[in-house]
């Protein structure tokens, strides 16, 4: 028989990208390991282990051990260097208009502020106009605005 033991053996960052050309999706997930980085691209059924994100040299013969297409590989590291300044920071920093994680946290922080903007200028209208409105009629307009705020972001961010 066999002795297993599972261990921990430290926190992984991961970060999930998408690279796209032409109408071609490719879907990488890029992770900073207490003992080592690598870079996983499912699609193509590769992983690699990766060197510090600065590496050039170790980072492009290892993707060259496993992909033949030197303009991806040149992608991929320029890739590396954009989402290195992302390790390291707490959730909070990414969600700050500026910096994102995923398509999927930068669609949730959109409906946060839709959700907060509609709150907020229900608040206000109150405040400079009081009425005497039901709870219910004033759902409906935070609806009408909430609905409004996602439309001034377009329809193809959600």
């Amino acid at each position: 028989m066999y002795n297993n033991e599972l261990k921990s053996l430290g926190n992984v960052e991961v970060k999930e990208f998408m690279l796209s050309k032409d109408g071609y999706n490719l879907i990488g997930f890029l992770g900073k390991g207490t003992h080592y980085n690598w870079l996983s691209l499912p699609q193509l059924c590769i992983s690699v282990e990766l060197s510090d994100f600065h590496d050039d040299f170790w980072n492009t013969e290892q993707l060259a051990s496993s992909l033949d297409d030197f303009v991806l590989i040149d992608l991929l590291i320029c890739t590396i260097h954009d989402l290195d300044h992302l390790f390291g920071k707490v959730k909070q920093d990414c969600f700050d208009g500026k910096n994102f994680i995923t398509t999927r946290e930068y669609t949730f922080w959109l409906e946060c502020e839709c959700e907060s903007l509609s709150r907020q200028l229900i608040q206000f209208e109150n405040d400079l106009f009081p009425s005497k409105m039901t709870q219910e009629d004033l759902d409906d307009d935070r609806l009408h605005y909430y609905i409004y705020s996602r439309e001034q972001y377009g329809t193809d961010a959600f």
